[in-house]
């Protein structure tokens, strides 16, 4: 987790890889900030959370609460 920057601002996002199948992103947010809906539905998300925890919502009012630890995946 050394070296991560973050923004009091706005999230930052930092492209890990990028290629003609898609993007490995990674975003780095202080406590409090949101990100925008994921909006283009021919681009799957696949979240890891490292640290903190945060909601996240889906399809059809679904939401998900997650966090760093055994199950970090969403």
């Amino acid at each position: 987790m050394e070296g991560i920057k973050f923004k009091d601002s706005h999230p930052i996002a930092r492209p890990i890889h990028v290629d003609k199948n898609g993007r490995l992103l990674q975003f780095a947010l202080k406590p409090g900030r949101e990100l925008k809906e994921h909006s283009s539905p021919s681009s799957p998300v696949y979240l890891l959370v490292l640290k903190g925890e945060g909601v996240f919502k889906g399809g059809s009012d679904s939401q998900a609460t997650a966090g760093a630890g055994p199950n970090p995946y969403i």
